[in-house]
């Protein structure tokens, strides 16, 4: 019900101001669009480093508004973007990224998905919070997997498909709220001080597409999330070129394709 509340007022709200991401409290932006520094901050200077074998593809070959990093972790096991803790808010903040499993062939001429060595991976590391992508071959679903100081839980998730990740602390509740394409499933009760020196994606063998990565300085609000989810930069995943065959081959031939299961008892 109070998803269904934050999508409601989302939709008036739209009616107004159009689908943009929110902008308030968004300290730090990562697009990966800058073929020149694709690891730049659009909002300052707080730049990534690119680790391992990083390809970034050119719009033509990704998505209608947007392009991607592809980590090819089944090449080179530490595939991985770090991002420096430097001058994140330790307060309240929110973080927010995109990611998709499964890449490409690194031949842009010939856009064939790779399926084979394909495996477990880390998707984002911040001290003790870890989100891990777990590849089964005994069930059509994945699984991914939050881990925050200590205390786990896990959604079924599926291949070559973009998800919505959002990770909120928020100081005066002392706890770390999960949602996952703007559903709220998790709250974890632990302290600011879990987090490490510098903000990991993938690793570990992750093989998968990392896009549009914000950190906010400040707890985003349920609808707030809704909005950003239906926004137009970060999500329009229209294939474009031999993508709109290949993805469309791999839709068919996959075993399942189900979204997110709802939760039927969210423990808080």
């Amino acid at each position: 019900m109070k998803n269904l509340i934050y999508i409601m007022v989302f939709l008036m709200g739209s009616l107004a101001y159009g689908n943009q991401v929110v902008l308030d409290g968004l300290e730090h932006f990562w697009g990966f669009e800058d073929e020149k520094n694709p690891m730049g901050d659009d909002r300052g200077n707080l730049d990534g480093q690119a680790h391992g074998k990083i390809q970034h593809v050119p719009v033509e070959f990704s998505y209608t508004f947007n392009d991607v990093i592809h980590l090819h972790g089944n090449l080179e096991r530490q595939t991985f973007i770090r991002i420096p803790n430097e001058n994140l808010n330790q307060n309240s903040w929110s973080l927010e990224f995109w990611f998709g499993y499964g890449v490409h062939s690194e031949d842009l001429e010939n856009q064939e998905a790779e399926w084979i060595d394909l495996g477990d991976g880390t998707v984002f590391e911040w001290g003790d919070i870890r989100v891990t992508y777990i590849y089964r071959t005994d069930q059509p679903d994945n699984t991914l997997l939050f881990r925050i100081d200590g205390r786990e839980h896990t959604l079924d998730v599926d291949i070559f498909t973009y998800y919505q990740v959002v990770i909120n602390y928020n100081e005066r509740e002392r706890g770390y709220n999960i949602w996952v394409d703007s559903v709220n499933y998790k709250f974890f009760r632990a302290s600011s001080d879990i987090v490490g020196p510098s903000l990991v994606f993938g690793g570990n063998g992750f093989s998968g597409r990392f896009n549009d990565v914000k950190f906010y300085n400040r707890t985003l609000k349920g609808w707030e999330i809704v909005q950003n989810f239906y926004a137009k930069r970060g999500l329009v995943i229209e294939p474009k070129g031999k993508l709109v065959t290949t993805w469309g081959r791999i839709k068919h031939e996959a075993v399942s394709y189900t979204h997110l299961t709802l939760p039927t008892n969210r423990e808080v």
